[in-house]
């Protein structure tokens, strides 16, 4: 990006407290960089010295267009408000706006590499190229090696989508030698679903999503699900739209940072990637009228993800959510190879309760997933007695399928409602109705004291949180603040 010059502009630099001490005012120039705004404390701890780096990594990048501008905003809340943003630095006219971080520092350093080394007329994909040639870096990775296994998947190059057009741009020649295959350590998840209230005030962007996060962690949860949304256009319909093209969506940078706080906090990271196909969003019902266009339409929808789960540095990709009508599909082989190609991590893919046993294609991932609303009883005033047998034959149900297929279980989604009975439908949210929290709880109860006993069940993910910390539900699937929430904390531990 071309900056204006200031000609000699001398250093000036200063950091003044806000009036409550959470940010500071900055103004710093200099021939190299010019930075204007505020700063949050919440995200840099130093504002000062992010200053300093930011100044010394354009010095060390030699050249450009010198100097590089920035008009700074507090927090990412204010970013989406006043500029509609779902990026960590935009373009600003001649600046870059943008939000100071650590959380994502790789983000600043290829926006002073555009800002540098890229002509200001050429397509801000094609910048972001250039840049990533200079620094050889991509979403924290050589960018040879992303190009390279986009290049050996196959893949038809949608060159609107950034994860996948960018790397195959900057174009730097062969990979370096390839590190070995990942660790795979045995482990059990103890999951929470985190979903995105769908509000930049109360978004997994906000500094409230981190205090529940925290909070979730001090519960004993030792993975996080984000949940990437999509749709389309009724059952039939054959064209996926992701629902990150606005702030308030589950935009890329609003999975970038809640895995980034979830690493911090030591836990894990489950992407789960979800279409909702409108008419109560039931996935289980999508049955295309063109099979080959909705899968064309959905293989690009998944590399997508699959880019995104790699940047984010994903433990676990579920690779679909209960699309039970597509599963006897062939294109789902090549879907699991192409993926396999993008990303190496674990993957799975999340089977409804009623339809997991007859889903073809488990020995080629690394778990049976199953979205685990299975009726515990019919009995509306059943005995705990009566819940637990139930739960036992859910159980002996997905050991038997482990059992043939040679893969654990894992629950990718586990929940109640705080209603009366939920164990007979639990996939039913009843909005309105009398709570009856306890219910929940002895629902939870006698499912996870069935797991637990099973030695085919690699862990399990509680559906669901909220990115809102003060969000309340009372008669939804919410269990924070319920007799449910000290049922779950039992089994995490």
């Amino acid at each position: 990006m071309a900056a204006r010059h200031l000609p000699g502009c001398a250093l000036l630099l200063l950091l003044a407290g806000a009036a409550h001490g959470d940010a500071v005012e900055v103004h710093h120039h200099s021939k190299w960089l010019v930075a204007d705004g505020t700063i949050s404390r919440t995200l840099v701890a130093d504002p000062d010295r992010w200053i300093r780096d930011r100044e010394s990594f354009i010095r060390k990048a030699g050249g450009g267009h010198l100097p590089v501008v920035y008009k700074l905003d507090e927090d990412f809340v204010v970013a989406a408000r006043t500029r509609r943003s779902i990026a960590v630095v935009d373009d600003c006219g001649d600046a870059l706006c943008g939000v100071a971080t650590d959380e994502l520092r790789d983000a600043w350093e290829l926006a002073d590499l555009r800002a540098l080394f890229a002509p200001r007329d050429a397509p801000l994909l094609d910048r972001e190229a250039i840049a990533a040639a200079k620094g050889g870096r991509w979403e924290g990775e050589d960018v040879r090696a992303i190009a390279s296994d986009i290049a050996k998947s196959g893949i038809s190059l949608d060159p609107t989508d950034r994860l996948a057009y960018v790397p195959v741009a900057a174009n730097v020649g062969p990979p370096l030698r390839r590190p070995g295959p990942p660790e795979r350590r045995s482990y059990v998840i103890h999951g929470a679903t985190m979903s995105v209230v769908n509000r930049p005030e109360h978004h997994l962007i906000a500094d409230g999503s981190r205090l529940e996060l925290q909070r979730l962690r001090d519960l004993g949860f030792d993975t996080i699900a984000l949940v990437p949304y999509a749709g389309q256009r009724g059952f039939a319909g054959s064209e996926i739209q992701r629902f990150d093209r606005f702030p308030g969506g589950e935009t890329d940078l609003s999975m970038k940072l809640a895995a980034a706080r979830a690493h911090r906090l030591g836990m894990r990271v489950l992407l789960k990637p979800h279409i909702w196909p409108g008419r109560g969003g039931d996935p289980t019902q999508i049955e295309p009228a063109d099979w080959t266009a909705w899968f064309a339409s959905y293989e690009r929808y998944l590399v997508h993800e699959a880019l995104l789960a790699r940047a984010i540095g994903a433990e676990w990709l579920c690779i679909g959510t209960e699309l039970s009508r597509t599963e006897s599909r062939p294109e789902w082989r090549r879907l699991i190879t192409v993926v396999r190609t993008l990303y190496h991590g674990r993957i799975t893919y999340a089977a409804n309760f009623d339809a997991f046993e007859r889903t073809p294609f488990w020995p080629e991932l690394d778990a049976v997933g199953v979205d685990a609303y299975f009726p515990l009883s019919a009995n509306p005033r059943a005995s705990d007695d009566e819940l637990r047998a139930g739960a036992a034959k859910v159980v002996q149900r997905l050991d038997a399928v482990a059992a043939r297929t040679g893969r654990n279980v894992l629950l990718t989604e586990v929940g109640y409602p705080s209603t009366a009975a939920p164990w007979i439908e639990p996939w039913v949210e009843k909005r309105g109705a009398t709570p009856a929290p306890n219910d929940q709880a002895r629902a939870f109860d006698a499912m996870l004291s069935a797991i637990a006993r099973s030695r085919r069940i690699a862990g399990f993910v509680v559906w669901k949180y909220e990115s809102d910390p003060d969000l309340v539900d009372v008669s939804g699937y919410l269990p924070k603040a319920k007799p449910a929430e000290q049922i779950i904390r039992k089994y995490l531990h």
